[in-house]
């Protein structure tokens, strides 16, 4: 399990986990990757205001990384959207 700070984010801060699985297929064993992220608040250790798994697996660490990010990323813009409204 590896994990991962993200750059801070209109005032949130991301943290990612990717896990590793072993998975068998026609070449035998294989390595897929998956990502959970949470969001928090910036500041000091503030409680996070989600925290979700993605539903998808990923060949390589970095593309599990991209895609947690990414995703955080838009959670965050629907949240600040719905703040407008």
């Amino acid at each position: 399990m590896e994990t991962q700070s993200c750059a801070p984010y209109r005032g949130f801060s991301i943290d990612l986990t990717v896990t590793s699985n072993n998975v068998i297929s026609i070449d035998g064993k294989e390595y897929r990757y998956s990502v959970s992220w949470s969001v928090r608040s910036s500041g000091t250790h503030s409680t996070p205001i989600a925290s979700l798994p993605a539903e998808v697996d990923f060949m390589t660490p970095d593309e599990a990384f991209s895609y947690g990010e990414t995703r955080a990323q838009v959670f965050i813009d629907g949240c600040l959207v719905s703040e407008r409204h």
